[in-house]
């Protein structure tokens, strides 16, 4: 082979060397190309990340959850409210980048019932309170998709 390759590079418009010297330069050049590639991207892909909170509040009642996330910043952040469909719950997610979304899970009915918010690093706050006469029992489970 070695033999074969020296007469290529000497003779490379011969249509036989020619092959040969196009497949083993798609070899050099194609394959570390395609294996870069997937080393880069390995870093951009997200790792799932699964945090459930759970309890019961009484009638205006508060909690407040905290949870870091430290993923790439191309991730999608998921709250999926699980409240009973008459409960009347406030939640207040503060982001990393001083914002606050506020969203009211009797309106999570018509949104298909979850929260989605780009999944930037840092420190997450989600402050949840009761605004029902009664104790309304909670789960708030987050994911990153």
């Amino acid at each position: 082979m070695l033999t074969q390759l020296r007469a290529a590079v000497n003779n490379p418009f011969d249509l036989r060397n020619f092959y040969l010297l196009f497949l083993v330069g798609v070899g050099f050049l194609v394959v570390p190309l395609i294996s870069i590639s997937l080393i880069s991207q390995s870093s951009i892909l997200c790792k799932p990340f699964q945090i459930k909170f759970s309890g019961n509040l009484a009638s205006g009642e508060g909690k407040i959850y905290e949870f870091s996330y430290n993923g790439p910043n191309t991730c999608t952040l998921t709250i999926y409210p699980k409240t009973g469909l008459d409960k009347n719950l406030s939640l207040w997610l503060y982001k990393p980048n001083k914002t606050i979304e506020v969203v009211e899970t009797s309106s999570l009915v018509t949104d298909g019932g979850k929260i989605e918010t780009d999944g930037e690093k840092g420190r997450y706050r989600l402050s949840l309170r009761n605004k029902n006469k009664s104790v309304a029992v909670y789960e708030l489970d987050v994911r990153v998709n």
